[in-house]
């Protein structure tokens, strides 16, 4: 058998709020449909406070799922999907990659989208800081650090 990345492709990203439960399920139920056994790798959780309510979200990086599998089951170059989940709190993004900055406001998460081809030639991925809006109650994209 070999081991494959398990990126969490098959999870209908937006869709509704999913707890921490919930994603895990629903990895562990694609794998089993590829015949594989489901793990949560290193770096699958971070719990770090990014609203100021004093309680932890957690973000969960599907590029550190992996199904022990007898096929393949791989899509883009180091891209995953990623979910921060908190008690009111639901985001999920597909992201090349991710890393927790600090910001003026407090803590934030910078995420690397795009990248790839299009009609002008090959675009690089690009940085975004997102950083929680308590008026709004929702992430804002932000200067970075």
């Amino acid at each position: 058998m070999r081991r494959a990345l398990f990126l969490g492709l098959l999870f209908p990203l937006g869709a509704q709020a999913e707890t921490t439960a919930d994603i895990l399920a629903r990895a562990e139920a694609d794998c089993a449909a590829l015949e594989g056994k489901f793990e949560a790798g290193p770096g699958a959780f971070t719990q770090i406070d990014l609203t100021g309510d004093g309680k932890p979200e957690t973000i969960v990086d599907g590029s550190a799922f992996l199904c022990d599998t007898p096929g393949f089951f791989l899509h883009g170059q180091n891209a995953g999907s990623l979910w921060v989940a908190g008690e009111d709190v639901h985001l999920a993004l597909y992201v090349r990659g991710w890393q927790l900055v600090q910001t003026a406001a407090g803590p934030a998460l910078q995420i690397w989208v795009g990248g790839g081809e299009s009609f002008e030639g090959v675009a690089p991925p690009h940085a975004e800081t997102l950083a929680w809006n308590p008026k709004t109650k929702s992430f804002d994209t932000v200067a970075a650090p």
